[in-house]
């Protein structure tokens, strides 16, 4: 789940989860980046008669459920360029062992993606858009007054979260 941020009046994204069903994923990403990812089951049907639908479920919970209609036809924009335009900004904490209160590390980071090949891209057409609360998680609360179809796009590709830079 991506929010739009700023930094220094630089427009750019903050990551305030990312769900994986992979512990390499999970690993890399908070120990390497300290990107506060979480494991979740992912279910993503593939594209049927031009649908698809997907699920995130964490400890017995469906975070989202949701249903997408994928045109035939170029999205009207260059995701690429979108994605390498806006950093992605993280806060890495490691908390201080002695005094975990207080962060041994505290760094706020800054992070271009690069997109490799793009396999496939379209208009996508949001059908439903559901969440549900959670005890563990507070995605519900922060979806439940945001605009949640701003029109969008489907797309398959490869990238490469380089490494960044510390900003403070």
């Amino acid at each position: 789940m991506l929010l739009n941020c700023k930094y220094k009046d630089i427009p750019g994204v903050y990551a305030f989860s990312i769900y994986v069903d992979d512990d390499v994923a999970l690993t890399a990403g908070r120990e390497i980046w300290g990107i506060p990812k979480k494991m979740a089951r992912i279910e993503l049907s593939s594209i049927q008669e031009n649908k698809i639908k997907g699920k995130i479920s964490r400890k017995g919970t469906i975070l989202f459920d949701l249903e997408v209609e994928i045109k035939e036809q170029a999205p009207g924009m260059d995701p690429k360029a979108m994605f390498e335009a806006l950093p992605f900004y993280n806060l890495k904490l490691i908390p201080d062992v002695a005094d975990n209160t207080k962060p041994a590390l505290r760094q706020l980071t800054e992070t271009v993606l690069k997109l490799g090949d793009i396999h496939k891209q379209n208009v996508a057409i949001l059908k439903y858009f559901n969440t549900n609360h959670s005890q563990y998680d507070i995605t519900d609360e922060i979806l439940k007054d945001a605009i949640k179809d701003l029109g969008g796009f489907y797309v398959e590709y490869d990238f490469i979260l380089p490494n960044g830079r510390v900003l403070e």
